[in-house]
């Protein structure tokens, strides 16, 4: 866990290769408190640009560890239609899961890190032609695809109901 401070957010390399750090969370609220701000967001609900630098680099730090990044917690409780746009946001840039404040918003996010039938039909579909033409670089659906493609299939399958 990163310590929603400044001096966490710099040091967020250091923590996640520390041997007994088993991911990186972190905080926005937390975090524009030390730095002496009002809000983590802009009028409109996104956040300001210190905190999106914030949020970048404990997803980068995690990935470059291997550890899982935990996305920070959404604070409006009732609106669920930006807490499942923010949380399905997480999950396409590679956050392994979405912090929660409330048990309401359990099933939102849960929603939002399911895949689409849209998108296991695309992943069912590139494994299956990937399995037919190897894993080379090749056209799929009009586009080409090559192993970053396959990994991300790999990874829409991976969050399937067994």
């Amino acid at each position: 866990m990163i310590k929603e401070t400044v001096h966490g957010i710099v040091n967020a390399r250091e923590i996640a290769a520390a041997d007994n750090c088993a991911g990186l969370f972190w905080g926005a609220e937390d975090l524009t408190a030390d730095l002496g701000g009002r809000s983590s967001r802009a009028p409109g609900g996104d956040y300001h640009e210190p905190v999106r630098y914030a949020r970048s680099t404990v997803l980068m730090a995690a990935a470059a560890t291997g550890r899982p990044a935990i996305d920070a917690v959404f604070l409006d409780i009732d609106d669920e239609t930006t807490l499942r746009t923010e949380a399905g946001a997480a999950c396409d840039v590679g956050f392994a899961a979405k912090g929660r404040i409330h048990p309401k918003q359990v099933a939102t996010v849960r929603a939002a890190y399911a895949p689409t039938g849209e998108q296991v039909t695309w992943a069912r579909g590139l494994i299956a032609a990937v399995e037919e033409n190897g894993s080379g670089v090749f056209r799929y659906q009009g586009r080409m695809v090559d192993g970053p493609l396959y990994t991300l299939a790999r990874t829409i399958l991976s969050r399937t109901e067994k």
